[in-house]
């Protein structure tokens, strides 16, 4: 809920308890219903759609994901949504880590991902992120190398467009799937 973390925080008195209450919820494991429709999209393999904003995303979340789900999110569901924010957080990290500077993480990050979730086991991948709180090493290894085929798709618009603009193409998303590529 927006700003439900803010006013629970506020809601605590000064000083000890307030601390105590951000050191039992920290800020950095937070997210929003935005950044859920991200992760969701970019696990269902559409990264153009994560790629098209936080709110637009949403929306499109909602028809194509929300309203056609019959049951109620479980402690499953709980747990891989988890994984999945984990996954895509340390993912987007490394990259940026291996290319100071370069632009378009989100746009990298996303199709990357979705690039990598048909190589790997994704259940037993989510499991062991949600037991171990980190992305195994071994996919995290291959992240790199890949979001360098990624990066070069996106930078390869058609007709020199904007590198943004093609990241939220249907096109450009089959053209990184198509992406010929041994990883993990």
């Amino acid at each position: 809920v927006r700003g439900q973390y803010d006013v629970d925080r506020g809601r605590q008195p000064k000083g000890a308890p307030q601390k105590k209450f951000v050191k039992e919820n920290p800020s950095l494991q937070r997210f929003t219903k935005t950044d859920v429709a991200k992760f969701e999209m970019v696990f269902l393999q559409l990264p153009h759609i994560a790629s098209w904003g936080a709110q637009k995303c949403f929306r499109q979340w909602t028809i194509d994901v929300l309203s056609h789900r019959t049951e109620l999110p479980d402690e499953q569901y709980f747990r891989n949504l988890i994984a999945k924010a984990i996954f895509f957080t340390q993912a987007r990290r490394e990259i940026m880590r291996l290319n100071p500077g370069a632009g378009y993480p989100a746009q990298v990050t996303a199709h990357t991902l979705a690039r990598l979730v048909p190589e790997v086991a994704l259940e037993a991948i989510l499991g062991a992120i949600w037991r171990n709180q980190a992305l195994p090493s071994e996919v995290m290894q291959a992240v790199g190398p890949l979001s360098t085929l990624v990066r070069e798709v996106l930078l390869d618009t058609p007709s020199g467009g904007n590198v943004t603009e093609w990241a939220k193409k249907e096109a450009c998303t089959k053209r990184v799937m198509d992406i010929h590529w041994v990883g993990v």
